[in-house]
């Protein structure tokens, strides 16, 4: 491939390659899943509610104000204060999650809301809430999902005996990174990895720091690896060293408990479900035991991926990803309508209801196929979209996965979004897709607003199309709230200057 490319080009590929691996982490991994669904899943679980607080209270906005200036003691609550708690505190649990996954460093300022109450509860709501969607989206009889009903009793008996991260005030710890900073890590040292291959080997670490690829956030996840493992810096970029870290990287991102299979420790949900925390364990696995590690990645094989990932997810009493990849890519088989999704997901022709849904989760299930198959290309695909490996995938079959796993949405040079071109999709399916998806992003956005947000509704969707004037865009995302509440976002009395701060 270098022999192909301008080091223009190749800089070029490499920026689409680290952008590509983001949507890779956020459909094709467990955790990026589950936050890729926490719009849809904060909407869809308090639809209900929303209606009928609509008909009893009318259209104010937001919900969040309302209740603050008018909320009653408890035991004198009406069922429209009933309605306004469940819808809020969904909402803010679900929330919370979100803040500890992706951003734990700056947690602080968030868990001082009043909606707070612990962490195991925001992770116990909001992965059951996911779970809630997915379920009725492919599994209403929860054949293929842990059946999140069962987890009340057992949150309510670490609640009563007072477990750390399961009562409210009680102790938090907070890892030194989440999902950011290993999302970025993981997307970043592959993009070096391609660099570094691409050019014979001949960039060194200072070239890379000299161009502005090692500031803060691309690299913290590293050097914390280095720090807890105690390895040291490598002196090139395909050592060992940088292989490892990017295997921890994909063993933190893809929890399986509570996903594939349920949890039977409930105690360990947060430790076992957290991206940082779960990258911690993996370090320390590894500093306990270096010399099973230490130089354990030299092929960058599916052999090695597959004997590294085991033995840590053995230590660390992780499920491994052979049994996610595996679990995963038997659901077809198992349920006719995951079976149509597949179909679905074919043609790009998805049937209307919960079509984002639909959308994330077809990808994700096609993914665990496609990296069930090639775990080293997933893993490193800054390695095997180059050259510079023998032996293992070839070119035409990098090239192949790629394409099939990009991007579904692409940002152009006017600004606007468009949805990617396929080889073997219709061009008319994929655009009524787009457009269908766009309108659930709408109506999530403005149910969020309607919830917590201060003052007027922001209908103002320019970001997604420069082809309309504001007014057209406006009038079309208030159209779609009012088809799923049969009201405009212009009926709404707002009410000014509360407290509280909202969550963004």
């Amino acid at each position: 491939m270098r022999n192909q490319l301008s080091e223009e080009q190749l800089l070029a590929f490499s920026t689409f390659l680290h952008e590509n691996i983001h949507w890779w982490q956020h459909v094709g991994s467990t955790t990026g899943l589950l936050l890729s669904l926490i719009y849809p899943a904060q909407s869809h679980l308090n639809h209900k509610y929303l209606k009928a607080i609509l008909a009893n209270l009318g259209p104010v906005k937001s919900i969040r104000d309302y209740n603050l200036l008018n909320a009653k003691p408890s035991g004198e609550e009406t069922e429209l204060d009933k309605n306004i708690n469940i819808a809020l505190n969904n909402w803010h649990d679900i929330e919370f999650y979100r803040w500890f996954v992706i951003d734990p460093k700056n947690i602080k300022e968030k868990i001082n809301d009043p909606y707070f109450e612990c962490v195991g509860h925001s992770y116990n709501v909001a992965i059951g809430a996911v779970l809630w969607l997915l379920s009725s989206t492919v599994d209403p009889d929860l054949e293929i999902f842990p059946d999140p009903r069962t987890w009340e009793a057992k949150a309510q008996k670490l609640r009563d005996t007072k477990v750390s991260g399961f009562y409210y005030c009680s102790p938090i710890c907070l890892p030194p990174i989440g999902a950011k900073e290993i999302f970025e890590g993981q997307a970043r040292f592959n993009q070096l990895q391609y660099l570094y291959l691409s050019s014979g080997r001949t960039i060194s670490w200072d070239d890379f720091d000299k161009a502005g690829m090692f500031t803060e956030v691309y690299v913290e996840a590293f050097q914390c690896f280095l720090d807890l493992t105690g390895l040291g810096l490598p002196a090139e970029l395909d050592d060992s060293v940088v292989g490892l870290f990017l295997v921890v990287c994909d063993i933190s991102i893809n929890p399986a408990e509570c996903f594939i299979e349920d949890l039977i420790d409930f105690e360990r949900l947060i430790e076992i479900h957290d991206p940082g925390l779960r990258f911690i364990q993996l370090c320390s696995a590894i500093k306990d035991d270096i010399g099973s590690f230490r130089g354990c990645i030299t092929d960058y094989s599916a052999t090695e991926y597959w004997k590294v990932s085991d033995l840590l997810c053995s230590t660390t009493g992780f499920t491994s990803p052979r049994t996610l990849f595996q679990t995963v890519a038997s659901w077809p088989s198992k349920l006719p309508s995951v079976e149509k999704l597949l179909e679905e997901d074919e043609t790009f022709c998805f049937t209307l209801g919960n079509l984002p849904v639909r959308v994330f989760l077809a990808r994700f299930i096609r993914f665990q196929i496609d990296k069930l198959a090639n775990p080293e290309f997933f893993c490193w695909p800054g390695v095997w979209m180059t050259t510079g490996k023998d032996g293992g995938i070839t070119p035409e079959k990098a090239l192949s996965l790629f394409e099939e796993h990009r991007a579904l949405f692409l940002d152009k040079e006017d600004g606007d979004v468009y949805p990617r071109t396929f080889i073997n999709r219709d061009e008319t399916a994929v655009q009524e897709t787009f457009d269908t998806f766009y309108s659930w992003v709408a109506i999530y956005e403005l149910t969020r607003q309607w919830l917590v947000g201060k003052g007027e509704f922001d209908c103002d969707f320019s970001w997604l199309s420069s082809k309309y004037s504001q007014s057209e865009m406006e009038e079309w995302a208030s159209s779609r709230f009012k088809e799923a509440f049969g009201i405009a976002t212009n009926e709404f009395k707002v009410i000014r200057g509360q407290s509280g701060s909202e969550s963004d």
